[in-house]
């Protein structure tokens, strides 16, 4: 767990998610990254867990296409930052709703943990295999329903901690979420 408590500058980041430290430099200057620790005399930004997922999204999102950083952090933050309560999917039961940490995924064994963004709209949600997806998406951002983006938060997730220079994130989330890893 201490993964989740670790303070992180900006080269780390860079080089675990292969983005410039200067774009990292850039939007925690133009206040878009939220709760980083600023700059002291002679000591560079600290960055939480959060505020890496945060940017992990973020740039992925930049990097599909969404063409205000803006919008990318605002739809980044609902996960890095928000958790802890039930969440689902599409008509289950709410006894079979998972639990997720801010800053991570739901457990592997639960789905695939996806960030839906449309317009204003954006939501953190699992994704069944199987499952159809548009029905899914029209429950979480409602209709009508032209156009979203689907980002692959479980991906994301196992890239930035393999990036750290870790192995076996399934492992992980296994320690952190036990009670669903059977």
């Amino acid at each position: 767990m201490q993964l989740l408590t670790n303070t992180y500058d900006s080269k780390q980041i860079a080089s675990a998610l292969g983005i410039e430290a200067k774009d990292i430099q850039n939007w925690a200057t133009r206040d878009l990254i939220v709760g980083h620790r600023g700059p002291g005399k002679g000591r560079s930004r600290e960055y939480s867990w959060g505020n890496l997922m945060e940017i992990a999204v973020a740039a992925s999102l930049m990097e599909i296409g969404v063409s205000s950083p803006k919008v990318s952090f605002e739809a980044a933050q609902k996960f890095s930052h928000i958790g802890r309560g039930p969440a689902g999917w599409v008509g289950e039961p709410e006894n079979k709703r998972g639990q997720r940490h801010p800053g991570l995924p739901f457990h592997h064994n639960l789905g695939d943990t996806y960030l839906y963004v449309s317009k204003d709209k954006h939501v953190v949600a699992i994704h069944r295999v199987g499952e159809d997806i548009e029905d899914h998406v029209r429950g979480f951002l409602g209709e009508p329903l032209v156009v979203y983006i689907a980002i692959n938060l479980s991906v994301v997730f196992n890239r930035v901690y393999l990036g750290l220079g870790h192995n076996d994130p399934y492992a992980f989330l296994d320690s952190v979420y036990p009670e669903d890893a059977s």
